[in-house]
C-alpha cells in the first residue's frame, strides 16, 4: 500500500508511447489480469483505444532518445468496484475545447447511437483519406459502458496536458456493449 491508502496501480507507465510500447503494455494487463475472461477483454481493449488516441494526438514529443515518439501517462487503477483507465498527455487548449464539446455528445449518446456514430466516422475518414476514423472514443464508451471524463490542466498559453478516465465497473463485465446507465432513447 502506498501512502494514499491505495493499492499501487495495476498498470503505470509514462514516457515516450511508441508504436511497439502499446502491445507490450496491453500483455502487461494481461499478465496481470491472468483469468480469461469479459473484464480482461474490456480492460485491454479500452486501454488499446486510450493509447492509441494518445499515441496519435500528444503534441509533447521525446527527443534525444532512440527514436522521437509522442510522451503521455497511462494508470490503470482497480478497486473493489472496478478499473479506472486514465491517459494523460499534451495538447492545444483549443483541441481541448473542441474534444470536450464532441465527449459531451458521445457521452450522452445510446449504444445504437454510438455505433451510427462510429460507422459515420468511418466512412468520413475514408472518403477524406484520414487517418483513424476517429472513432475510439465512441468504442471506449460502448466497451465501458461508462462515460468517458475529461479534464484538462494549463502547461502554457497556448497548451495543455489532456486527462481522460474511463471507468469499467466489475458487475458490467459479462455484457459485451451496453449503455445500462445512460438515458435510452427507447426507455
Amino acid at each position: 500500500m502506498s501512502y494514499t491508502g491505495k493499492p499501487p496501480p495495476l498498470l503505470y507507465y509514462q514516457g515516450p508511447f511508441t508504436g511497439k510500447l502499446i502491445p507490450q503494455l496491453g500483455r502487461e494487463v494481461k499478465q496481470k489480469m491472468p483469468e480469461a475472461s469479459h473484464l480482461r477483454w474490456k480492460v485491454f481493449s479500452v486501454l488499446m483505444e486510450m493509447c492509441q488516441n494518445l499515441y496519435l494526438y500528444s503534441e509533447e514529443f521525446s527527443i534525444g532518445t532512440e527514436v522521437e515518439a509522442p510522451t503521455g501517462l497511462v494508470q490503470i487503477q482497480e478497486d473493489a468496484w472496478g478499473y479506472q483507465l486514465t491517459t494523460i498527455n499534451q495538447l492545444n487548449a483549443l483541441a481541448i475545447r473542441a474534444l470536450k464539446q464532441r465527449l459531451s455528445r458521445i457521452n450522452q449518446m445510446s449504444a445504437e447511437e454510438l455505433r451510427q456514430y462510429k460507422n459515420e466516422c468511418r466512412k468520413t475518414a475514408l472518403e477524406e483519406n484520414l487517418p483513424g476514423g476517429s472513432i475510439g472514443l465512441a468504442q471506449v464508451v460502448l466497451l465501458s459502458d461508462s462515460p468517458i471524463e475529461i479534464d484538462y490542466v494549463p502547461a502554457d498559453r497556448d497548451q495543455a496536458y489532456l486527462i481522460l478516465s474511463s471507468y469499467i465497473k466489475k458487475e458490467n463485465a459479462n455484457r459485451l456493449y451496453g449503455k445500462s446507465h445512460f438515458r435510452s432513447k427507447t426507455g
